[in-house]
This record gives C-alpha cells, structure tokens and sequence, in this order.
C-alpha cells in the first residue's frame, strides 16, 4: 500500500481505462475530499495514478479524517474535508499504460472534450505524441516525457 499523505506534493498521471480519460493530478488532491467517500471511490476505481518513479497505483481506501455525522453532512454538501487516500500497487506493463494513455488521448480529441491548451498531450500533433511514447522504455521515462502544466494546472480534487 501506497499513503500520498507522506509524500510533498507532485504529478502523477491519472488513466481512467472505462472513461477514457488522462490527466495531470497534483498529490495534493489525494488530502481532501469533497464527496461522500463511496462515491469518490466509485467514479474512481478504475483509475490508475503513475507516479514520477513509475510505480501503477489504484486507489484502496479513502479515510476522512475526522469522520462522524458532521463529516458525512459536509461531505454531502460539497464542502473539503481532509481525507488521507490509500494506494495499492497495480502491476501494469508499459505497453498497457502507453496504449490506454493514447487512447484516452484520441478519445478526448475526437468526441469535442475540452482539451487542456496548457498540457502537451493535447497540444502537440497525435503524431509527435504517438512517436514520443514509443520510445519510452520504461513507465518512469513514460511519465517523465508527458510535459506536465504547473502542478497549481493539474487536477487537485477527485
């Protein structure tokens, strides 16, 4: 298990497989939650984090962590509670990764999502990017050529 609480804030890559989406994630997302917890877990489940030294993460738990009746109504009504998310280890090879990050990708651009001007993947040419990736050679160096936007332009909720 994997606890973001003890790390400083970076970027980690997030690929949601069913939903077609990639994104950029500040850590800092990963100490506050602004749902109830089951449906926080729920819309990501799925979802896969690649961390900088290209460790595959799956969200396991989500603990508020002052949890109780005033918790679950702040919760219900949108307000940020902090929370500590916990990880667990996913074994996914490159070409897993690679290939579910492109599609997610083509899946963006072709169904009018609002495409982020600031981040490379959706600036650059679907050629440059497929080309790019091909020649990572590791999920490290995968997470190392995305170009990040500044972690203060990356997801900071769930």
């Amino acid at each position: 298990m994997f606890d973001a609480m003890t790390k400083s804030a970076e970027i980690w890559l997030m690929v949601d497989p069913v939903g077609d989406q990639v994104a950029p994630v500040s850590t800092r997302a990963f100490k506050t939650v602004t749902a109830p917890v089951s449906r926080v877990l729920a819309r990501n489940c799925v979802a896969l984090f690649l961390d900088p030294e290209g460790r595959v993460h799956r969200i396991e738990a989500i603990h508020p962590q002052r949890p109780g009746p005033l918790c679950m109504l702040r919760l219900w009504l949108g307000q940020a509670t902090p929370a500590r998310f916990v990880f667990e280890p996913v074994d996914a090879p490159l070409d897993d990764i690679r290939t579910m990050v492109l599609d997610a990708m083509m899946y963006s651009r072709k169904n009018g999502a609002k495409l982020r001007a600031d981040w490379w993947l959706f600036t650059a040419s679907e050629a440059q990017v497929r080309t790019q990736l091909a020649t990572a050679q590791s999920l490290a160096e995968l997470h190392a050529m995305m170009r990040f936007p500044a972690e203060e332009n990356c997801l900071d909720l769930l």
